[in-house]
C-alpha cells in the first residue's frame, strides 16, 4: 500500500495580514497605557518636590542673618599710635644720651692726664749664698784582717823526738851561698876555686828524696847536679842522710861525689847539719843550716 501525505492547506494572505494588524495595535496600546501610568505617577511627585523645596527656602529665609565681620580699622589705628608714641619717647632718649655724651667728652678733653710716673725699681732680692759643702764622712774602718791560726812549726819537738820521718815531708833549703873546690878534671888531679849556690833537699813521708846543688866555676863553667838520698833517724837523735857519686849536668864533666849529711833540731823552725864532704879527695866537712824552703 502507498502511503499519501494529505496536500497543504492553502491559508488566505489577508487574513494573514489582519492578525498582525490587530496585534501590533494592541502592543502599541498596552505602551500608551504605560506611558499614561508613569505619567500620572510624575504628577503626582512633582507637587510633593516642589513644596519640600519652597518650604526649606521658607526655613532659610526665617533663619537671622550672621552678624558681620568686625571692623579691624580702630585696632590697627590704636597700634599705630602706640608705636608712634614709644618711636617719640625712644627718640628723646636718644637725644638726651646723646647730650650726656657730649658733655662729658668735653669735659674730659678739658682734664690735664699726668704723665705716668716711672715704674718702681725692682726690689734686689739678695742671692742666697752656697751652703759650705759637707766634710766628707771619715772613711769606714778597715776591717781587721782575720786572725790566721798559726801554722804548725816545720819542725815540730815531739815528731822529731818520735822520729816521724813525715814531718820532713817537703822541700829544705840547706846552708847559704858560698865558696867551694873543685877538682879532678880528665884524670889530672887539679882545683878550682868555685862558687855554690843555696842547696835544697826534698823528701816524701818515708824520707826518701832528691838533693840538687848549683856550682858555678869561672873555667868549668856552671853545673847542675842532683842526686837520690835516703834519710832516717839514728840512735842518737839525729836525722841523717846519705848520697852517691852522680854526674852534673853543663859546664866541664865534673862528678858530685856521695858524702852525709847528719842534721840535728836546733828548734821548731830549723836544724843544724854537718856535710861530711870528702876529705881524703880535697872536699872538706862544711856546717849547713837546714831550713824550710820558702
Amino acid at each position: 500500500m502507498e502511503s499519501r501525505v494529505p496536500p497543504p492547506i492553502p491559508i488566505d494572505d489577508r487574513a494573514t495580514r489582519s492578525g498582525r494588524f490587530l496585534l501590533a495595535a494592541f502592543l502599541f496600546g498596552l505602551l500608551f497605557i504605560f506611558l499614561l501610568l508613569l505619567g500620572a505617577w510624575g504628577l503626582r511627585t512633582i507637587p510633593s518636590l516642589l513644596s519640600v523645596r519652597l518650604a526649606s527656602a521658607d526655613q532659610a529665609a526665617a533663619e537671622p542673618a550672621p552678624p558681620p565681620a568686625p571692623d579691624p580699622s580702630p585696632v590697627l589705628k590704636a597700634s599705630l599710635d602706640d608705636l608712634r608714641a614709644e618711636q617719640a619717647k625712644l627718640s628723646a632718649q636718644r637725644a638726651s644720651l646723646d647730650g650726656d655724651l657730649k658733655r662729658k667728652t668735653e669735659q674730659c678733653a678739658a682734664v690735664v692726664v699726668p704723665p705716668p710716673s716711672p715704674p718702681p725699681k725692682p726690689v734686689e732680692v739678695p742671692k742666697p749664698q752656697a751652703a759650705a759643702p759637707k766634710p766628707a764622712p771619715p772613711p769606714p774602718p778597715k776591717p781587721a784582717p782575720p786572725v790566721q791560726a798559726a801554722p804548725p812549726p816545720p819542725l815540730p819537738a815531739d815528731k822529731w823526738a818520735n822520729r816521724d820521718l813525715s814531718a820532713l815531708q817537703g822541700c829544705w833549703d840547706l846552708g847559704h851561698e858560698a865558696s867551694t873546690v873543685m877538682g879532678r878534671t880528665g884524670g889530672v888531679r887539679s882545683q878550682e876555686e868555685c862558687t855554690t849556690k843555696v842547696g835544697r833537699i826534698c823528701f816524701d813521708a818515708n824520707g826518701r828524696g832528691v838533693r840538687e846543688q848549683t856550682i858555678s866555676c869561672p873555667r868549668a863553667g856552671t853545673m847542675s847536679c842532683r842526686a837520690p838520698v835516703v834519710g832516717q833517724f839514728t840512735a842518737q837523735g839525729t836525722f841523717q842522710t846519705t848520697q852517691k857519686d852522680v854526674d852534673c849536668q853543663g859546664g866541664s864533666n865534673a862528678t858530685w861525689v856521695g858524702r852525709t849529711l847528719t842534721c840535728r833540731r836546733v828548734d821548731d823552725t830549723q836544724a843544724a847539719c854537718r856535710d861530711g864532704g870528702r876529705p881524703d879527695m880535697g872536699f872538706p866537712a862544711q856546717d849547713q843550716a837546714f831550713r824550710r824552703a820558702q
